[in-house]
């Protein structure tokens, strides 16, 4: 059984997740992924719960719903590393 999960994205949920892309904390924890990460890791059940915490431990205080940090810092990746 897979560990992916499908998550339906609200307005509110697009929202929360663009305000997250400026946040330090949420460029940081991009910054430490290492390269060649899949869309299978950024996407698992594990990867949405260790960012979540991970944010929360930071002292991150910007999301309001379950995965917002993990859609935040999957985006942020994307940027830094365009081709995988």
């Amino acid at each position: 059984m897979s560990d992916r999960i499908r998550i339906f994205k609200s307005p509110k949920y697009e929202l929360e997740a663009t305000r997250l892309v400026a946040d330090p904390i949420i460029i940081a924890m991009a910054e430490e992924l290492p390269p060649g990460m899949g869309n299978a890791e950024l996407e698992s059940w594990d990867f949405m719960r260790s960012a979540e915490q991970t944010y929360r431990d930071r002292g991150g205080k910007l999301h309001l719903s379950i995965g917002g940090p993990a859609e935040a810092v999957k985006r942020v990746y994307a940027k830094l590393h365009p081709y995988g």
